[in-house]
């Protein structure tokens, strides 16, 4: 339960953070990487399943310098986080429903209010509504 609060308050402050300027306090994620990482190898936890979900964060980074920051370096922070403590399963199921929600809100966006595919969006609130819904139904 405590580790389901960390994590929603901090996607909650990176939201946040994200909607108000489309900028993360990187120092903050990175702060937290260094907290969940401690906390995975104090805890016992599955190394393996850590590593592996670390993965996706490690990812979403090569697809930032890639794509010249289409996606943000801070994106595939709070994913290299979410990976220490969810593990690769987790990660994978919150960045399918996150990459959803956001789709969705894209739809929206071109078809009803007309914008161009080139619209640029905050995606970490769309991160806090996944793992909210993930949550929500029954967690993950």
């Amino acid at each position: 339960m405590w580790k389901e609060l960390c994590i929603l308050a901090a996607l909650g402050l990176w939201a946040w953070q994200d909607c108000k300027r489309m900028r993360v306090n990187i120092y903050t994620v990175f702060a937290a990487v260094a907290v969940a990482a401690c906390y995975s190898v104090f805890s016992g936890g599955d190394m393996a399943g850590v590593f592996c979900g670390v993965m996706v964060g490690v990812f979403l980074l090569i697809a930032a310098a890639v794509s010249r920051q289409s996606v943000g370096v801070a994106d595939g922070l709070v994913f290299v986080f979410t990976g220490i403590l969810l593990g690769f399963w987790g990660n994978i199921v919150l960045l399918f429903a996150s990459l959803s929600l956001g789709a969705l809100f894209s739809v929206y966006q071109i078809v009803v209010k007309r914008r161009s595919r080139h619209y640029e969006f905050a995606f970490l609130p769309f991160v806090l509504g996944g793992y909210i819904a993930v949550l929500a139904m029954g967690g993950i």
